[in-house]
């Protein structure tokens, strides 16, 4: 879990964060094997915080770490197994920040994704 500071960007880290995690996993796996190939998910999502006894607590990074989770994220690892990076971002991210084109992704290139975690029903958006 990243805790970004407060006077990030939003939109424009979006964005870059995306191209850029996944230029850097496209070089590192270039030479490598299949099954030696790092392969990773990022959920991506915004919202309030507050310190707790063991790292940050709120809905924000409860949030992000059940999207991450999602049975859909892995499944689409599973099914373009060319990709290196699953990423997903939450459904007000995307609503506030991709749909409107404040960030530099493109809406078309997102689908929507949805899945019980723990009990509880979870939609984003992955980007693919």
């Amino acid at each position: 879990l990243a805790v970004l500071p407060y006077d990030v960007d939003i939109p424009r880290f979006v964005g870059d964060f995306t191209r850029e995690m996944t230029s850097a996993l496209t070089e590192l796996n270039r030479d490598r094997p299949v099954e030696q190939r790092l392969r990773v998910r990022i959920a991506l999502h915004y919202g309030t915080l507050t310190a707790g006894s063991l790292g940050p607590a709120g809905d924000a990074p409860v949030v992000a770490s059940q999207l991450v989770d999602m049975d859909a994220a892995r499944q689409f690892l599973r099914t373009h197994p060319d990709r290196d990076i699953a990423v997903i971002v939450s459904s007000s991210l995307y609503g506030d920040v991709v749909s409107t084109g404040f960030c530099s992704l493109n809406p078309a290139d997102f689908e929507i994704i949805k899945d019980v975690v723990k009990g509880v029903s979870y939609d984003g958006f992955i980007y693919g």
